[in-house]
Parts: C-alpha cells; structure tokens; sequence
C-alpha cells in the first residue's frame, strides 16, 4: 500500500467478500495489538541471549564474569540513548512493582505533603497512590478534558516544593501525548513512548526542563523489547527510600531478567536510530475514513501509532470475532469484551464512548494493511448494527 493515503474517499466493499473467512495464524494474522513479535534482529539472537546471558553476574571468573561484561555495556546503552546517568538506571522485572517502588519509595522519604495523580493514570499507578495514604500524605486527584488533557491545577508557590506530581506523558490506551509539564517534583510515567526515536527525545527533554524530577518508568516493549524488563530511574539528588523490606544497602535488580535486559538494551539501540515512517500518515487516513461511520468517537487528535476507536451500542467482542475471521487481531478496552467487565477508566474519565471500544497499534510491518483492515472495520460494524436493529 503506497504511503500517500487517498483522502476523502470513501471505503467500499464488495458485499460477495462480507463471509470470507481467513484462518488466522502467526503468520497469517495482521497484528494491530499492541504488543508484535520481536524484530528479526532480536529473534536471530535469541539463543545467543540465553546461553550467554543467563549466568551469575556477581560471578568474579567464568561465565558469569563475561555475563557482567555484557551487562555493564546494555547499562551504558540505557544511559546513552536516554540520557541518564548509568548510576540512576535500575532495571525492575514486573510494572507495577517499578511504579510501587517509585511512587512509595519518594513517598516515605518524609520529603512531601501531597501526591497528586490523575484520573488516566494506569490503575497500578493509582493503586500505588492510594498506599501512600498510611504515611501520612494527602492524594489530588487532576481531571482530563474530552481531549486527553491533564488540568494540572496551580499549586501554591509555598506548596510546589512539597507536592509531588505523577506526569503521565503519554496514554497508552490512547496514544495522546501531554503538552504541559507540571511545576514541581515529578514522577515521569514513560512507559507508553511511540516507536520512534523522537519519543524517547521528548522523554528527555520532559527530564530536562523538569525544576525537580525525582524519577522516571520505561517500559522494554515500548521499543520492541520484551515484556519484563522495565527500566527505574531514579535521580541521585531525589527524596527517595527503598520501601521494600532490606537490609542491603544495595539496590538489587528487582527480578529483572539478565537475558532480557540484553534483549531490550539491543531493541532499543536499533529503534531509536530508526527514522520516522508512514505511520502518521496511517493514522491520519484512518481517522478520514472512519467520517463514512455515525455514532463513533476517535480519542484525541494527533496520536501516532495508536488509536482508540468506539463505536457506540456495538458488542466489542462481537466485532474482534469478526475481524479476527479476517485475519485482524485488535485489543480492546471496553466493557463489551468477555474479559473486562467494566469500563475503560481512561475513556470514561475524559467522557467519551465506552461502547464497541476496540484499540489498534501501527508499525512499519502492519501499515501495509491499513487499507483492507478500513474496509474489513465498516463492512462490519454496519452488519452488526443491521443484526442489532
């Protein structure tokens, strides 16, 4: 499919090809999920990262030794591609473990008075808010606009120093991005960057002109890495105690896989020196096109790789099915799935359709089949509201 979209078109489909069905396949299957098989680089390495990264890294000769070697030159390659000093990175096995120890970890330094958070923040972030509760601090709940926006309130001058803010730079489920960085010590959740060099940029410069970040969440699959390796940083300068039980002085590794962490230092070395692709221009089309559909909401304007469709009164799981039968797998993040029984709290909390919600995720290996995808979506969201009637 040629990368200048057709704008103002109109999709059709023949309705002979409405009952195709198509096993799907790993290789059959186009993947708008969001998480995709691993590049062709980190797969014809698999083995190597396994055998040779698997042995004990506090090993002082053999295996384990030239297993710290390795390990030392992926610490450096976090270092230099997001610039942060090594001495800050630590790397954390499990999410919701990286977002406990951050947020109660500057929580029970004593150091402030009120967290603030807001209302689409991941729910393991909110639920780590909430915990801080036991040491003595106050919670702030910020609300969103209809367009994804955070409303930060202002902080009293005599309050900023003491408030600590968990910026989400951008929503995963939604793809839209934040423009204005909060006054204050700050929490950075960038664990749902774009898969482009100029999302982790963006990421540093949010560090950058940040008066006081005390820490930072990445996440490995953020640019084609493996689920299980997340990345910790903490400023050595922060209000910060380790709030796991220890008497280490030590910061351990937090479960986090040697092999993984070689696996993801690798993904992002090779996605961060790519150059920008077709998938704006994905998006952009898509979101033309879905005007032939009535009673739908497309979340936020400008959102990269990612879209979050919903299509009022129209079963989501119902719609997968279908699409699946055309070789399309989607997520979703709506209440009309047989897994998730209640709505998505970020849709709601920026007032939108919770309705028929399905999410897609573009890449390079995907945008080739935006065009029937489009085709495959109408066609069958209007014979499931014709079955509904």
């Amino acid at each position: 499919m040629s990368q200048e979209y057709r704008s103002g078109s109109r999709v059709t489909r023949p309705a002979s090809s409405l009952n195709r069905v198509s096993p799907v396949t790993a290789d059959l299957a186009k993947n708008f999920q969001d998480l995709a098989p691993y590049s062709l680089p980190i797969r014809e390495n698999l083995e190597t990262f396994f055998t040779q990264g698997d042995s004990d890294p506090r090993s002082i000769f053999g295996p384990g030794a030239a297993n710290s070697i390795r390990l030392e030159a992926a610490l450096q390659t976090f270092s230099k591609v997001l610039a942060l000093p090594a001495s800050s990175i630590h790397f954390v096995a499990d999410r919701s473990l990286a977002f406990m120890l951050s947020i109660l970890g500057h929580a029970k330094s004593g150091e402030f008075r009120t967290i603030r958070y807001s209302a689409i923040d991941k729910k393991e972030v909110i639920a780590a808010t909430f915990e801080t509760k036991g040491l003595g601090v106050a919670l702030n709940e910020s609300r969103v606009d209809l367009s994804g926006a955070i409303d930060f309130k202002s902080v009293p001058a005599s309050e900023v120093a003491k408030t600590l803010t968990l910026f989400q730079l951008r929503n995963g489920e939604t793809g839209i991005w934040q423009s204005l960085i909060p006054d204050g010590p700050l929490i950075l959740d960038a664990t749902s960057l774009n898969p482009r060099g100029w999302g982790i940029t963006l990421a540093i410069e949010v560090i950058s002109q940040s008066s006081n970040w005390q820490s930072a969440i990445f996440d490995a699959t953020s640019w084609g890495g493996p689920r299980g390796l997340y990345i910790l940083a903490i400023n050595e300068r922060a209000s910060w105690r380790n709030p796991l039980p220890t008497l280490d002085p030590v910061l351990p590794r937090f479960g986090a896989s040697a092999p993984l962490t070689l696996m993801s230092a690798v993904a992002l070395e090779i996605e961060s020196a790519k150059s920008p692709s077709g998938i704006d221009q994905a998006n952009i089309f898509l979101r033309e096109q879905l005007g032939v559909l009535d009673e739908i909401d497309i979340a936020g304007d400008a959102t990269g790789d990612r879209l979050s469709i919903s299509i009022l009164n129209l079963p989501a799981d119902e719609l997968m099915r279908r699409l699946a039968s055309d070789g399309f797998i989607v997520d979703s993040g709506s209440a009309c799935t047989a897994s998730e029984l209640s709505p998505s709290h970020v849709l709601a909390a920026m007032g939108i359709l919770t309705h028929g919600n399905i999410r897609i995720r573009l890449r390079d290996e995907n945008i080739g089949s935006v065009e029937p995808f489009l085709e495959s979506l109408v066609a069958h969201t209007r014979s499931l509201r014709s079955e509904l009637l």
